[in-house]
């Protein structure tokens, strides 16, 4: 998960070196869907968490997406 701010700048400071490339914008954390649909929870101020398939209960705490965001990083200097 990235916040729309940090794609934002990511992309003008690319616009603005004048660079060509897919990167990726990532955070250094990971969070999994169920930190994430927590978070969104805690904010709004209430909500629950349902899953209809017992499987996918298991998975969603598993699930973690990692991306490698040193290209930028090295690139531009992005932060």
């Amino acid at each position: 998960f990235v916040h729309a701010s940090d794609v934002a700048k990511a992309s003008i400071l690319i616009m603005k070196k004048k660079g060509e490339g897919i990167y990726n914008i990532a955070t250094e954390k990971s969070y999994t869907i169920e930190s994430v649909a927590k978070m969104c929870i805690k904010i709004v101020g209430s909500g629950s968490l349902i899953t209809k398939n017992k499987s996918l209960q298991k998975e969603r705490n598993k699930k973690v997406f990692n991306l490698n965001n040193n290209l930028i990083k090295r690139r531009y200097k992005f932060k």
